[in-house]
């Protein structure tokens, strides 16, 4: 499979870009046009938890797990604000036996189902923001566990958004920004940096009308009854805040990032393609920043080395 990158850019058109985001706020605005109209809403939103106390949000999920695995695989309502699926979990046990598995998931979504995978149903209880699943037997340090959650709901806006739906020009939208403790707003996990999942799938179900970006490849797209399905992979180490999705009317841009010969000899040959999302408002170009994303992987190669995925 040829290298590719997802540039979050349909990230950063919703929820505005890092450099704007970090910038101090007597800086003048990036110019709208270089990075998409969400770039103020992503700021302001900042700015504003900025200025809030910062107590860590302690994870409860179980310290003796080791996620190795994320499969979120849901169908996204954009009328009603819901969001609802299954999430397989897998992961390694580590230092302690595990008789009670404990995950991340906010009391505003509504767990239905707990099962092995590939076997029974699970008891489970759902207090608070933890959900606690008793394992058929103790499952000793060295062993593995695999679970399948299946929920619903409507997630709770916080931090910088978590899981935002909304409409722009009459046209629905929804996003997530899970940093730093939001994953747990939409979808069960382990919610804390410390333990990245090797690699994470993210599989959502939309009408056709709109299209889903993620992390990673977009491994297929498959059409029915007027519903699509995107299903996007990835296969490098990642925080459980970092996976995000973005639904909207996009416009979809492919463009190619090949390594200049300078970098070449230091690196290899390099051929990477580069995938946009961008809102269908008929303009048929892309944001001039998101224009320079080659540019810039190659200035950023310069500096810092070979892209790393």
């Amino acid at each position: 499979m040829r290298p590719s990158i997802l540039l979050l850019s349909i990230l950063w058109l919703l929820t505005g870009t890092t450099a704007r985001a970090q910038a101090p706020p007597d800086e003048p605005a990036v110019e709208p046009g270089a990075v998409g109209d969400g770039a103020a809403q992503c700021a302001e939103g900042k700015f504003a938890v900025a200025s809030l106390p910062h107590p860590e949000p302690l994870s409860v999920a179980s310290p003796n797990l080791d996620v190795t695995y994320y499969h979120l695989d849901l169908d996204v309502d954009l009328v009603a604000s819901v969001v609802s699926g299954t999430v397989r979990i897998e992961g390694n046990v580590v230092d302690s036996p595990m008789s009670v598995l404990t995950l991340d998931l906010a009391s505003s979504m509504t767990v239905t189902a707990v099962t092995l995978a590939g076997g029974g149903p699970l008891a489970f209880s759902h207090p608070g923001d933890a959900l606690d699943m008793t394992l058929p037997a103790p499952v000793a340090p060295g062993g593995t566990v695999a679970v399948d959650v299946t929920y619903s709901g409507t997630p709770v806006v916080s931090a910088f958004g978590a899981f935002v739906f909304g409409t722009r020009l009459g046209d629905r939208f929804a996003w997530s920004l899970s940093e730093p403790y939001g994953a747990r707003e939409w979808w069960p996990c382990k919610d804390h940096p410390s333990d990245k999942a090797d690699s994470v799938r993210v599989t959502v179900t939309v009408p056709s009308i709109y299209r889903v970006g993620s992390q990673g490849l977009l491994a297929s797209e498959t059409s029915n009854g007027g519903m699509t399905t995107y299903d996007w992979v990835s296969s490098y180490p990642i925080s459980s805040y970092l996976v995000s999705v973005a639904i909207g009317d996009y416009v979809r841009y492919l463009g190619t990032y090949t390594r200049s010969p300078a970098l070449a000899a230091l690196h290899g040959p390099l051929s990477m393609t580069l995938d946009h999302l961008v809102y269908n408002d008929g303009s048929f170009s892309l944001p001039s920043g998101w224009a320079a994303s080659a540019d810039m992987l190659d200035v950023f190669e310069d500096w810092f080395g070979p892209y790393p995925f």
